[in-house]
């Protein structure tokens, strides 16, 4: 049984990666449940309140409702139960999950300081899995990393460097790191998600969040991916690793990537994501392949062996 939000396609990936790795049969329990909408006006004011008040929140009611009556429809136990972003759901389901498995297994592939529940909730776990492995020495977690598995080439190019982001404090950095490209005569695709309108003559605005899949077409015809953390973010996200699978180059602004084994200068720039250094010759030298046995390692095959061992 796998549980977890939809993540935009990814989890799809995740399912039909145990399907094929493994023996298992999969089940999925989405946490992405429908768009809440207030009864009425009365309905509206009652849940502002409650939230000034820190009582639950009636759009947090209702979520938990849908999720409890979905866990109340499953008429078997599990050999294992996998749940991503647990955080979500309040004990009470957590428990009725516990109770349906020998093995119950959570993967964090968020920083717990952005999401403190986690902390609390890591021992109806048999096992908490990380990225963060700053959060791994600190709470006792197992690490793990995310992971790649599209590697699809293709000849099109459509820039030298590509990034998709949310419309965050991180696109100040980003409007930086363009101007700095432009001197180089370096080409960029900057794009960001924003349900508002924004400025910006460097990054196109997206209204409407690129499924996964899609997105990975639109990196195969970079040949650079740009990653820039957010702030206290220790773990690696899917761009180091999207990047090995599709053997492109890497420019982050996030320093522990020197201690992976995958690192290698002429592949991966780390800049400061405030003052960023990016020198043309980093563009002259082509991609240097890694041994066979390192780009194994983090394939979505040997993350969902690693997910399922007891």
């Amino acid at each position: 049984m796998l549980v977890a939000p939809e993540a935009f396609g990814i989890i799809d990936l995740v399912a039909e990666g145990i399907k094929i790795y493994t023996d298992y049969e999969v089940d999925f329990l989405n946490l992405q449940t429908p768009p809440f909408r207030y009864k009425n006006f009365g309905q509206r004011v009652n849940n502002f309140f409650r939230k000034r008040l820190k009582i639950t929140n009636v759009k947090k009611l209702k979520h938990e409702a849908i999720v409890t009556a979905a866990i109340d429809k499953l008429d078997k136990n599990y050999n294992i139960i996998i749940i991503i972003r647990p955080d979500l759901i309040l004990d009470y389901n957590l428990k009725l999950l516990r109770d349906k498995t020998n093995f119950f297994v959570a993967y964090y592939w968020d920083t717990a300081a952005f999401f403190p529940r986690k902390i609390v909730i890591k021992d109806f776990f048999d096992k908490v899995y990380s990225f963060d492995e700053k959060d791994c020495k600190q709470y006792g977690f197992a690490f793990l990393s995310n992971f790649y598995f599209f590697e699809k080439q293709t000849k099109e190019r459509t820039c030298n460097v590509y990034n998709l982001s949310t419309y965050d404090y991180r696109c100040n950095f980003l409007e930086n790191i363009a101007e700095k490209l432009k001197s180089i005569n370096i080409s960029f695709c900057f794009k960001a998600y924003s349900s508002k309108d924004f400025e910006s003559k460097n990054i196109s605005k997206i209204s409407t969040i690129i499924n996964y899949a899609e997105m990975l077409k639109e990196i195969a015809k970079a040949d650079v991916l740009l990653d820039i953390n957010k702030d206290h973010q220790n773990g690696l996200t899917f761009r180091p690793f999207e990047a090995m699978g599709l053997k492109k180059k890497l420019i982050t602004n996030n320093k522990n990537i020197c201690s992976y084994d995958f690192y290698d200068e002429q592949n991966i720039l780390i800049i400061d994501a405030e003052n960023p250094e990016i020198p043309a010759s980093f563009f002259d030298k082509p991609y240097k392949e890694l041994p066979l046995e390192i780009k194994e390692k983090y394939h979505l095959k040997n993350w969902i062996h690693t997910l399922l061992s007891a």
